[in-house]
């Protein structure tokens, strides 16, 4: 951890790696299955390109575009301890506000893929097609709805959530 100063802020920089390798104190699974679909995830580039933290402070959710993958991050040490197939090109994740939720956008396959967040895992609930290049995500105060920009479509679909 490194602290860098921006003018009159603080900025603590935290890294941890989303990849594995012998001399990282990170844990990650040698290998994720799911939905009958082998996703190796050894020395493989994840590409994160967006990510949530839950309301509780102690998670941290990445969308990893080229792994195709979402990574559960406990924040207090940086391990990663979980990752799970999420569609084609995941480009956003957004976690609910009772942070029992987490939505991610598919950007390649067009979907909206719902997990459960519990005891250090990401379940997957299900997904919804929306049509080709969802992105952005964002969730009502509430979290019954979910707003998903659709890029190619120029739309903003309103989706409800059970």
């Amino acid at each position: 951890m490194a602290k860098r100063s921006a003018g009159s802020v603080a900025i603590r920089v935290l890294a941890f790696a989303l990849m594995s390798c012998a001399t990282c104190t990170i844990f990650l699974p040698p290998c994720v299955v799911a939905d009958d679909r082998h996703v190796d995830v050894d020395n493989q580039d994840r590409s994160p390109v967006d990510l949530a933290i839950a309301p509780d402070g102690d998670w941290l959710v990445t969308a990893n575009q080229t792994s195709g993958t979402l990574s559960l991050v406990r924040l207090a040490d940086g391990a990663v301890m979980a990752e799970t197939p999420c569609g084609q090109r995941p480009s956003a994740v957004a976690v609910s506000p009772d942070g029992k939720r987490v939505l991610a956008s598919a950007t390649y396959s067009g979907e909206l893929h719902a997990y459960r967040l519990s005891n250090a895992s990401l379940e997957h609930m299900g997904a919804l097609k929306l049509g080709f290049e969802p992105r952005g995500i964002a969730l009502s105060p509430d979290g019954r709805l979910a707003y998903v920009a659709l890029t190619a479509a120029n739309e903003v679909a309103v989706v409800e959530l059970e």
